[in-house]
């Protein structure tokens, strides 16, 4: 309880960050944009310094060997439909919950429909 209430914590920072999954895809837009010459490389690289470490510490993203490949592909320089792109995208494909194996579930959920 007293992580919560220290003056010392952020917690203003902690109620707007984004998630790590928000992050990545806003780097991968970012690669994108820098592609089309209206984005500086120092800007995407500042895009990607941010979730980089915060994957190290998340683990929803996978174990320390899957988060450290990660890192390593947002860490590089990358280009678009390059090797680190497709595999950071792919990631975030399968990370968003329209692509779980719970979707099925979820959409039949939805299906239901309540009694007037």
């Amino acid at each position: 309880m007293l992580g919560f209430a220290s003056a010392a914590t952020p917690w203003h920072r902690r109620l707007w960050r984004l998630g790590t999954v928000l992050e990545l895809s806003e780097l991968l837009e970012a690669v994108s944009v820098r592609a089309t010459g209206a984005l500086a490389e120092p800007s995407v690289k500042y895009l990607g310094d941010v979730p980089a470490r915060r994957i190290q510490r998340d683990p929803g993203m996978g174990s320390p060997p899957e988060r450290g490949q990660l890192i390593k592909h947002v860490n590089r320089t990358m280009q678009v439909d390059g090797h680190d792109w497709f595999a950071l995208r792919l990631l975030l494909q399968e990370s968003r919950p329209e692509h779980s194996s719970l979707s099925p579930a979820s959409e039949h959920c939805s299906l239901i429909r309540t009694r007037p």
